[in-house]
């Protein structure tokens, strides 16, 4: 601590660059705008829970939540490693790896959604009684925590497309992807649908929102492959 040190900070390297910072806020907008926009989205549906059902139905979307967000974590996590690697090999130019970092992505978040699908799905009773021992939640709640978790299985797919534009530096097509799904399609979803199918209906909301993202989402990567391809045949016939 106490030795020369090869770093050495001078007055110039502390200016601010307006540009950078300004690059910066750009491609972190749409994950602060969606974290705050979920604050919002989870009043709403407490609230139409309450309006349609009771306290119970609310305690078993809190529980269904939760259970969600511990299978979406290690996604998260794969995720931020991906956004990461993704980003240099893109700005390298190594575009072939890009596509590669992003299969593998998508695979490994795919099975861990389809491993939280099936546990979900099939184990309700046990892993609610991991939060609650009432009986009346418990059994009331497998109904609802199915129809929540029915598109599970794309949650890595969503996740995963919507970090590739914010790590490429594209972050209209992130924003859209994270908006569509929290906003533009469950928003809407969470007051239409319990009008015509009741309490069930604010839990229809999920998997709803769920499978409309995914086909924006497939939208814009499919888009986006098909540009980072003809980047990498316009880079292979160069001499």
């Amino acid at each position: 601590y106490f030795g020369k040190s090869i770093f050495r900070p001078k007055k110039g390297m502390f200016k601010i660059d307006f540009r950078l910072i300004k690059n910066i806020f750009i491609i972190g907008f749409p994950s602060f705008l969606t974290a705050i926009t979920d604050s919002i989205i989870f009043l709403i549906f407490n609230r139409a829970i309450l309006y349609y059902g009771n306290d119970a139905y609310l305690a078993i979307a809190g529980i269904t939540i939760r259970i969600m967000d511990l299978i979406v974590m290690p996604i998260i996590g794969i995720t931020h490693g991906f956004s990461t690697i993704a980003s240099f090999n893109y700005g390298a130019k190594l575009y072939t790896r890009v596509k590669k970092i992003l299969r593998e992505a998508v695979l490994w978040t795919g099975l861990i959604a389809i491993t939280g699908f099936i546990a979900t799905m099939f184990f309700p009773h046990f892993l609610l009684r991991i939060f609650t021992d009432n009986t009346q939640i418990i059994n009331d709640g497998i109904v609802p925590m199915r129809i929540i978790v029915t598109f599970l299985p794309l949650i890595g797919f969503l996740i995963v497309g919507g970090s590739l534009f914010q790590a490429i530096g594209k972050p209209v097509p992130a924003l859209i992807i994270n908006f569509s799904r929290q906003v533009i399609f469950l928003l809407p979803a969470i007051l239409i649908l319990p009008i015509f199918c009741g309490l069930n209906g604010v839990f229809m909301s999920w998997p709803v929102s769920d499978f409309l993202s995914f086909i924006v989402t497939i939208i814009f990567v499919s888009i986006e492959i098909r540009i980072i391809n003809k980047s990498i045949n316009q880079i292979a016939e160069k001499p």
